[in-house]
């Protein structure tokens, strides 16, 4: 984790906790939540069983979505596009052009299959590999597979019925992780 530059946590020269007291946090609260009948379902967020956010639960899982407003992000079928972050922009485009696009990328083949892997791995129920490489027509690179390997030897990552997911540890530092397989 960690604060970005130009936020109000920066100017204020916050200060977070060590890894390891933020892991000792995320395990507390995981454990205090679980207690009180809440379901870990994403590595960030806790519900009851059916009231998981129905928004973020499509995001993870590859879906298409559209964002309204400055800085919003949208998705469709494997384009990814986004609009002015500045609202004083955002509108004048708006009221000129129709349109506040700042920018685009189309997300295909391995980059879409990549993506989608990395992202499913925030889901507690993680993701199935067969089915990423079936539907996006691509395959997990053989320098991947051995580190996945090596990261379930070291019980970050499990897979289970075919799915592979972060383990409870693993979910501590799933930002690490995801970055050793970009």
């Amino acid at each position: 984790m960690a604060i970005a530059q130009g936020s109000e946590f920066y100017e204020k020269r916050v200060r977070l906790p060590l890894p390891e007291t933020q892991a000792r946090h995320f395990l507390y609260g995981k454990s205090l939540l679980e207690k009180n009948g809440l379901r870990h379902y994403e590595v960030s967020n806790f519900s009851r069983k059916g009231f998981e956010c129905r928004h973020n639960m499509n995001y993870w899982r590859g879906g298409d979505y559209i964002g309204l407003g400055a800085a919003a992000h949208s998705h469709l079928e494997g384009r990814r596009f986004w609009n002015h972050e500045e609202i004083e922009m955002y509108i004048s485009l708006i009221n000129g052009k129709g349109s506040a696009k700042k920018g685009e990328e189309s997300l295909k083949g391995q980059k879409r299959f990549m993506e989608s892997l990395l992202i499913g791995l925030r889901m507690v129920d993680g993701v199935n590999i067969k089915e990423l490489e079936h539907w996006f027509k691509a395959l997990l690179s053989e320098d991947n597979r051995t580190k996945i390997a090596d990261l379930m030897k070291h019980g970050l990552l499990a897979k289970k019925t075919g799915r592979l997911r972060a383990t409870t540890s693993g979910m501590v530092i799933l930002d690490e992780i995801c970055a050793r397989l970009i």
